[in-house]
């Protein structure tokens, strides 16, 4: 496995060495809370999956996912 996009923030997304030429972007969108990649499939579709770690309070929540959408 490889990590395609290192932080110090303990959140990582792991791809087997097999997916990653399928790698067609990634990154971080919050520091520390959410990130992403996208893996080009066949016929032009695409996969994106995001990562996110959030806090237990909703008072902590809110203003995250308005940033990430």
């Amino acid at each position: 496995m490889g990590c395609l996009q290192r932080t110090n923030t303990g959140m990582a997304i792991l791809v087997d060495r097999m997916i990653t030429p399928l790698v067609k972007e990634n990154g971080i969108l919050l520091e520390g809370r959410a990130q992403y990649i996208t893996l080009q499939l066949i016929d032009n579709d695409s996969l994106t999956i995001i990562n996110v770690y959030v806090a237990r309070s909703s008072n902590d929540r809110a203003p995250m996912w308005k940033r990430i959408s």
